[in-house]
């Protein structure tokens, strides 16, 4: 059973990286934008893009930068937690976070400051 076809995009568009929207080949930094995708969701509620067709959530994930977490939620957050979540929801590649223990380094720094 073949699972996946050339030309064939997946994934839940709501967290889907914009180089998958535009056709590009998926690497770690693809999978670190889903994640801030979804950490955005369990901090604000909301994912960072809504919609109601493919087309919506191509254009937000493409072209729209995405409000703060802490704006969206109406609440403060720890300091520098919106900036790693946008961080990882950045449009390229090369200016997310480059490997997850960078992300869980950056993470574990703003725990640290939230605990003192």
């Amino acid at each position: 059973m073949q699972l996946t076809h050339a030309g064939l995009l997946l994934g839940t568009p709501a967290y889907m990286a914009p180089e998958l929207w535009q056709g590009g080949a998926a690497d770690p930094r693809s999978d670190l934008y889903a994640l801030g995708a979804t950490l955005y969701f369990l901090l604000a509620g909301a994912p960072p893009f809504e919609g109601t067709a493919a087309g919506d959530f191509l254009r937000a994930h493409v072209a729209r930068r995405p409000e703060p977490p802490s704006a969206r939620r109406g609440s403060a957050l720890p300091e520098g937690l919106d900036s790693i979540v946008l961080r990882c929801l950045e449009k390229a590649p090369a200016a997310r976070f480059q490997a997850a223990r960078d992300l869980r380094a950056a993470l574990s720094a703003v725990g640290a400051s939230a605990r003192t």
